[in-house]
């Protein structure tokens, strides 16, 4: 007879291996650390949760739905994560507006799912698949994507933009802080790429 698979076992393997991924990343988390601090054996681990990858995915997509969903809103389903044909006509003021609060929003899923939003930016397989969707978003905006030299840019652009967002929400700072600088942040940035006054014409 097959054993039933109880939700406060299944609970606390999520539990044990959040803090297993924000201590030692992905590559470095171990299943058997994971086990130990679940208090369940490492065969009954793999009951539950196959490997690193189903459990990582479990914690995560949560949180990468509650984004994509609040990007969708915020730009009528102009822009999602399930695409990078990027086609739509947006004002600069209207841009800067959006991703002004789409740095709101992004404050107020750090505050209900902290853990899962660091342990996404700090997986480098996943921060590498938006990383490269946010290049492919950026280099719409600089150049429609037309000009081959607007594609190093927006990875240059890509990669600062993440890099200082995933040291915003690991710095130890006052909340109310944090939200004025990640809408400062990304609002510069923005006006920047969108204005064109520091990069030239494509």
């Amino acid at each position: 007879m097959a054993q039933v698979l109880k939700e406060d076992v299944r609970q606390r393997i999520i539990a044990a291996a959040k803090k297993e991924f924000l201590s030692f990343g992905y590559e470095d988390a171990s299943m058997r650390r994971i086990a130990l601090e679940a208090k369940v054996t490492v065969g009954n681990l793999y009951r539950y949760f196959l490997n690193k990858d189903q459990l990582l995915e479990v914690i995560v997509a949560p949180c990468l739905k509650r984004i994509d969903h609040m990007i969708a809103l915020l730009t009528n389903e102009a822009i999602t994560f399930d695409r990078q044909d990027f086609n739509f006509d947006l004002s600069e003021e209207e841009i800067i507006a959006i991703i002004e609060k789409m740095g709101e929003e992004l404050f107020k899923i750090r505050l209900k799912m902290k853990e899962e939003l660091m342990i996404l930016m700090m997986d480098s397989r996943l921060s590498k698949d938006i990383k490269k969707w946010l290049v492919a978003l950026l280099r719409y905006l600089i150049a429609k994507g037309s000009d081959p030299s607007s594609a190093v840019l927006a990875e240059s652009f890509a990669t600062s933009i993440f890099a200082g967002l995933q040291e915003i929400f690991s710095e130890k700072i006052d909340e109310e802080v944090r939200l004025k600088v990640i809408k400062g942040y990304l609002k510069a940035f923005m006006a920047m790429i969108v204005k064109r006054d520091y990069i030239g014409e494509f």
